[in-house]
C-alpha cells in the first residue's frame, strides 16, 4: 500500500487528529477483500462491497474507498474502528449478523455525527487548528442514519426494536423489509474465523485475549471521551460493564435477595442462615408466613450449557431452603415451553426444560402477567440475546447472564464468571 493511497493518507489525518481513536485503528492491517472470505459474505447478501471488520482486521472494496471524499472516508475509517473499541465482531455471539450490523450502524453514525465530531472540531478550533476543522469527517450521505435510532439509545436497544418489528412482520405473514432503503450502504461486522489448523481452544484464548486488550484501550479511551464531553451511550456502558469489579455471583445473587425480603416483617437476623456460612458475610434465615412466590425464567433456545442450568437449580433449591416461599421454573425459547414450581419439600431440584428454538423474553413476562401472585422477584438466566418488552415490569427482575456489555432496558444484572 503506497504512502499516497487514500487509506494511508486517512490513516495519517486520524493518528494526529483523532488519538482516542486512533489505538482501534492504526495497529489493524487494512485488506483489499477481492478474492477473499469477507467478499463471499458480501456477494452472498447481495448488498454492494464497502467495508467490514472481524475485529482483528479491516476489510475494505477499492472502488468503494475510491468514492469517497478525504472527509468521508475519515468518518468511514472511523466508524470501523468503533465497531473495534465497542467489540461488536466478538459481541455478536447468537444475534442476527445482519441485524446487529445495522443497529450498530445506526448507533455509531448518529454518536459521531451528533456528538463526536462537533466536539472534536470544538476542541481543534481552541488548540488553533482550523485548518483541521475545515476538513473535519463527514459522515455519506448514503450512511445508515435514522433519528428513530440514535446513539442514546445503543447498539443493543436498537437491535431489539428492530428484532421486535422484524418478528412482528413475520407474524403478520408479511414480507420481511429492510432497515434503510436502496440508496443506503452499509459495512459488515463479521465474527472472527478460526485459523487453519487452530483448535478450539487456541481460537478461544486468541478471542480472550482480544477483549481483554480491547477492553484495556477501551476504558482509557472512553474516560478520555468522558472528560471531554464526547461519550456515547455504548461507549458509557462498556466503560461501566468493564470497570465494575468481579464479585461472586452467588454472593450478589444472594444478596439483593437479601434486600428484598428485608421488605418482610417476619424476615430475622436472629437466626442465622446456613445456606450461606461459607461466605465472608452473614446472612438472615426467614421464618414466617409464605412469601410471595419467585418466578425464574428459564432460557432453554441453547443458550445455556447443562451445567449452567445444574448452577441455576442449585442457588434456586439455596433460595426455598431459606425462604418459606416456592419458585416456578418457566422455560422458554420464542414461547413459554412448560412451567415447573418447586418448594423446599422438593429437594434436591431436578429440572426438566423444554423447548429449543429461538429466543424472545416477551411470552414470559406476559405469563408473569396471567398468574394470580404477584412475585416478589423474577429472576431470568439467560444470555439476554432476544426481544425484550417494551413496559418494564413493576416488580423486581435480575438477569443472570454470562455476557457482558449488553445494556438490558430494565432490572439489574448478575455476571457468571466463566
Amino acid at each position: 500500500m503506497s504512502k499516497y493511497d487514500p487509506i494511508t493518507q486517512s490513516k495519517a489525518r486520524i493518528f494526529r487528529r483523532h488519538p482516542g481513536k486512533a489505538p482501534f485503528i492504526i495497529p489493524k492491517s487494512f485488506i483489499n477483500m477481492k478474492g477473499t472470505w469477507v467478499e463471499k459474505q458480501f456477494e452472498a447478501t447481495g448488498k454492494p462491497k464497502t467495508m467490514a471488520t472481524d475485529h482483528f482486521n479491516i476489510y475494505y472494496d477499492e472502488d468503494f474507498v475510491n468514492s469517497l471524499s478525504p472527509q468521508e472516508l475519515d468518518f468511514v475509517i472511523l466508524h470501523e474502528g468503533e465497531h473495534i473499541a465497542l467489540m461488536h465482531s466478538l459481541r455478536l455471539g447468537k444475534r442476527d449478523p445482519l441485524l446487529w450490523n445495522v443497529s450498530a450502524d445506526f448507533s455509531l453514525n448518529d454518536g459521531l455525527e451528533t456528538i463526536y465530531i462537533p466536539g472534536i472540531i470544538e476542541l481543534w478550533k481552541r488548540k488553533g487548528y482550523k485548518n483541521w476543522s475545515d476538513e473535519a469527517p463527514k459522515c455519506p450521505k448514503q450512511a445508515l442514519l435514522d433519528k428513530k435510532y440514535t446513539y442514546k439509545m445503543g447498539a443493543e436497544k436498537i437491535y431489539n426494536k428492530l428484532l421486535d418489528q422484524q418478528q412482528q412482520q413475520q407474524g403478520d405473514g408479511q414480507s420481511q423489509s429492510g432497515n434503510g432503503n436502496g440508496d443506503n450502504f452499509e459495512d459488515m461486522v463479521l465474527a472472527p474465523q478460526q485459523g487453519q489448523g487452530e483448535s478450539n481452544e487456541e481460537y478461544e484464548e486468541r478471542i480472550t485475549k482480544a477483549m481483554e486488550s480491547t477492553a484495556i484501550e477501551a476504558v482509557r479511551a472512553a474516560k478520555m471521551a468522558k472528560d471531554a464531553g464526547l461519550l456515547t451511550a455504548d461507549m458509557e456502558w462498556l466503560i461501566k460493564d468493564l470497570s465494575e469489579p468481579k464479585v461472586d455471583w452467588r454472593q450478589q445473587l444472594a444478596l439483593y435477595m437479601t434486600q428484598i425480603m428485608q421488605s418482610y416483617d417476619d424476615y430475622t437476623w436472629k437466626k442465622r442462615n446456613r445456606r450461606y456460612g461459607s461466605f465472608d458475610f452473614a446472612l438472615p434465615a426467614y421464618s414466617g408466613e409464605t412469601l410471595p412466590p419467585i418466578y425464574i425464567g428459564f432460557d432453554t433456545s441453547g443458550s445455556m450449557s447443562l451445567q449452567d442450568q445444574k448452577d441455576g437449580a442449585a442457588e434456586v433449591e439455596g433460595i426455598l431452603n431459606t425462604f418459606n416461599t416456592e419458585a416456578t421454573f418457566v422455560y422458554t425459547d420464542y414461547g413459554v415451553a412448560g412451567t415447573e414450581t418447586f418448594t423446599s419439600e422438593d429437594s434436591p431440584i431436578k429440572l426438566t426444560p423444554k423447548g429449543g428454538g429461538g429466543t424472545s423474553f416477551k411470552p414470559f413476562f406476559k405469563w408473569v402477567e396471567e398468574q394470580d401472585r404477584q412475585p416478589a422477584f423474577v429472576l431470568y438466566f439467560t444470555d439476554l440475546y432476544g426481544g425484550f418488552p417494551e413496559i418494564e415490569p413493576d416488580y423486581p427482575v435480575l438477569w443472570v447472564t454470562k455476557t457482558r456489555g449488553y445494556n438490558v432496558p430494565f432490572g439489574e444484572t448478575v455476571h457468571i464468571d466463566e
